[in-house]
């Protein structure tokens, strides 16, 4: 989603995404990938290829400490120099009870919307104050509403220190299905969700869907189904719909839309006659 933002005047183009925030800091730990003897770059270009964003991040961590790690996310995406758009407007105008983000920046939060406001839950002692619906920060807020879930450790641990936002989560899987958005079937968050959300409620969840440009082969598929997770990959439909050179912008502007056509009439709203 943060994909999506309006850069500001003099801003980047756009935010970075997981491969590139591992990538630079891969780098940083590594000078040598870019600046040693061919048999070293090549040696080190195979160690991230095995690695993933969480062990990247926790080798940063073990480098620097955990301060310089959390200043390099801060610098690397600089979510006041960029606004939400009309993406984030048509997200947030659909009937959620709740939205959770693992999301750092604050775009959704940004997003004016006053015909249907949120209350914003950075921290799990505001999950008690907060009406639905909210949007739930799950893995912290810049500037300063830490530790910002990216290691290892945090994820081994996130179960039994904010307890409180598992349970909140689990509660509404219970009750209601989970659209997750902006995530690949491979995307490190996606992956650890779903595999604590299987530890915890087994098959006994609300249906849980996956939407994106996803390109699914059939072994994709019964994996993503063995998990409990329902796939609507959009890829059939992109080549029918017009874009200015971001797909995956237009084409969920396009699944957006469709949902608020197909919205089904609410019980408060008097018909006209």
């Amino acid at each position: 989603m943060s994909l999506n933002s309006n850069p500001l005047s003099g801003a980047s183009a756009r935010l970075p995404t997981w491969d590139e925030l591992s990538r630079a800091m891969f780098e940083e730990i590594y000078p040598l990938i870019t600046k040693g003897t061919d048999d070293q770059k090549r040696d080190l270009e195979e160690k991230y290829r095995r690695s993933n964003p969480l062990r990247i991040a926790s080798e940063y961590e073990a480098a620097f400490k955990r301060g310089k790690l959390n200043s390099f996310l801060l610098e690397s995406i600089p979510d006041e120099n960029h606004e939400p758009s009309d993406i984030h407007k048509l997200l947030l105008s659909l009937p959620w009870k709740d939205v959770f983000t693992t999301n750092y920046d604050r775009l959704l939060e940004w997003t004016d919307l006053p015909e249907r406001p949120y209350q914003v839950v950075q921290s799990v002692k505001e999950l008690a104050i907060a009406e639905s619906p909210r949007i739930i920060k799950l893995h912290g807020s810049f500037p300063a509403n830490e530790p910002f879930i990216i290691t290892e450790d945090d994820y081994r641990t996130y179960p039994k220190c904010f307890a409180p936002f598992v349970n909140t989560v689990l509660q509404s899987l219970i009750e209601n299905p989970l659209v997750l958005i902006g995530f690949s079937g491979d995307d490190p968050n996606f992956l650890e969700w779903i595999g604590w959300i299987r530890d915890e409620l087994g098959e006994y969840h609300s249906l849980i869907y996956l939407v994106g440009l996803l390109s699914l082969t059939n072994v994709d598929r019964a994996l993503l189904a063995r998990r409990g997770v329902t796939p609507i990959d959009l890829s059939p439909v992109s080549d029918s719909i017009t874009s200015d050179g971001n797909l995956h912008a237009a084409t969920l502007e396009w699944f957006i839309r469709s949902l608020q056509t197909m919205e089904p009439p609410r019980p408060e709203r008097w018909p006209d006659l």
